[in-house]
């Protein structure tokens, strides 16, 4: 649905000679449509890989950590 939705705002696009602003209009109408449906099929792919594997943003946050620096600490004692 959301590429017929692209497609149909190229074909709106492209064969909008006159350049009438309403039909340009109309076609960044279709564009932003086209968004939902093409989320929803990103967001069905990812849902497959590793990104979407809870041990591998674990993972990528001890790596990260390891990688910054370290703040010193004080010896100001805690009241």
């Amino acid at each position: 649905m959301g590429a017929l939705l692209l497609l149909g705002a190229a074909t709106v696009i492209v064969t909008n000679a006159e350049q009438v602003r309403e039909i340009n209009l109309f076609a960044c109408v279709l564009i932003v449509q086209s968004l939902p449906f093409l989320a929803a099929t990103i967001l069905a792919v990812l849902e497959e890989t590793r990104f979407n594997d809870f041990a591998f943003w674990k993972d990528a946050e001890a790596r990260l950590a390891e990688l910054l620096p370290r703040r010193p600490v004080s010896a100001r004692s805690a009241r």
